[in-house]
């Protein structure tokens, strides 16, 4: 294949979404010669190491230390995986949902699944922040795409970041498309995406999934977080990729129409 023209903007929420969804992609576009940029947004630690009792609980399950080590390890891991897939890595410093807390000091997440309850208090200040660090992102790379998550699976760092995207892809005129998010689409009670678009499945070569792959096995935390009964994590996403009806293993996006 040839590359697509222009600098290709992937925004993602954590240090592993890019490339659990996209990776294959990523993989094609690169080899082909065109320059893709990861920003992934929620890539900081808490300064005071003050961690709720679920970031405590999500370390353990990591195999992570209670402190900012944590990032240094889960950074090194993105950039380890971005450079098999031969994307640029950038890391923005706001913090996970699981460290962050509400104005009256109460933690945001007060149990394993509180990401994914859609009732979860606002967070408006922190959606133009996210806004202003991809807008100037997008100032110095001059993107002709962004590609972000959907949002399927409803985690709120997953929505913050698609909305935070698509509203400046709309406000700077670039194209968006959006990826379906990785493993939660893989469930069966995955729904499908808030934002309407056009669905395209694609279809990389076997060299870009093995490469995929390869990057995921480098997220050595969150495969141990993932799957901790040692599952067959490439077996069941490679089903999943051949369920998509494409020639070959797929995967999923959605061109999004800018009103």
């Amino acid at each position: 294949m040839t590359g697509v023209d222009g600098t290709q903007l992937i925004v993602s929420p954590h240090l592993d979404d890019a490339a659990l969804s996209a990776g294959a992609w990523i993989a094609e576009l690169a080899s082909a010669g065109t320059e893709i940029h990861v920003l992934t947004l929620f890539a900081g630690f808490p300064a005071d190491n003050d961690l709720s009792p679920v970031a405590r609980d999500f370390h353990d399950r990591c195999g992570l230390p209670h402190n900012g080590t944590a990032f240094e390890i889960r950074r090194g891991e993105d950039a380890a995986a971005l450079t098999i897939l031969g994307a640029h890595a950038h890391h923005a410093d706001f913090h996970d949902a699981i460290y962050r807390r509400r104005p009256d000091r109460a933690w945001h997440c007060t149990h394993g699944q509180a990401m994914f309850d859609t009732s979860l208090p606002a967070e408006p200040n922190l959606r133009s922040s996210l806004e202003a660090a991809i807008e100037t992102r997008c100032h110095r790379l001059r993107p002709t795409r962004i590609l972000t998550c959907a949002g399927i699976g409803h985690h709120v760092d997953h929505r913050a970041t698609r909305d935070a995207a698509l509203s400046v892809a709309g406000r700077l005129g670039i194209a968006a498309e959006t990826w379906e998010d990785l493993p939660y689409a893989a469930e069966a009670t995955a729904e499908r995406p808030d934002v309407a678009g056009t669905p395209i499945v694609r279809a990389p070569a076997p060299e870009s999934w093995s490469r995929k792959y390869a990057a995921i096995a480098s997220y050595t935390s969150q495969v141990r977080m993932l799957w901790p009964q040692g599952q067959d994590w490439v077996e069941a996403l490679n089903e999943h990729a051949l369920a998509h009806d494409a020639d070959g293993a797929g995967e999923l996006y959605w061109t999004i129409e800018q009103e």
